[in-house]
């Protein structure tokens, strides 16, 4: 299951520099008592400004501040009935950086500190059946500038971008 969803290709908006960012519309979810979120569903990233703004620590505020990335937690939101994974991969638009994360199911048992932790490529997530009526997942959304940025959010039977302008703060 995993195969297919990484085969999908990234499929990011094209921003020219100096170009205005095309934020995701921020919103809040159809169920639920979330805060304002980005996504059109099924699933939701809360943390962001009603502008599609992501503040994200710089690396020397973030944990230990040792890697030189910068980070942000993020509220991962499933709406309930989407029972097959979900992998996010993104990266920034009109630049060179990278875009990583540290969570989802391939560090569910991490302990210690997340500035210290693996970065990942992709974030992998999987519906929490134990969970009525969401699926709530937490992980970290990691940067090293800022700048405006996507996430190609895929499930098996949907793909979704989500553009958001990260300011490191």
């Amino acid at each position: 299951m995993w195969a297919t969803l990484e085969q999908r290709p990234l499929r990011l908006p094209s921003v020219a520099p100096g170009t205005e960012c095309p934020l995701t519309p921020a919103h809040h979810p159809p169920f639920g008592d979330y805060s304002l979120s980005l996504g059109a569903g099924p699933v939701y990233a809360v943390g962001f400004g009603s502008d599609g703004t992501l503040l994200v620590s710089t690396a020397s505020h973030f944990g230990a501040g040792t890697s030189g990335w910068g980070g942000r937690k993020l509220l991962w939101i499933i709406a309930p009935g989407n029972a097959g994974p979900v992998i996010v991969r993104g990266g920034q638009l009109g630049g060179a950086h990278t875009l990583r994360f540290n969570g989802g199911i391939d560090q569910q048992n991490y302990t210690g500190d997340w500035a210290a932790a693996p970065l990942l490529s992709a974030l992998r997530l999987l519906p929490n059946r134990y969970v009525d009526p969401t699926v709530l997942d937490m992980d970290f959304v990691r940067l090293q500038a800022s700048g405006c940025y996507a996430m190609q959010v895929d499930g098996l039977t949907f793909s979704e971008v989500i553009v958001f302008r990260a300011v490191m703060v």
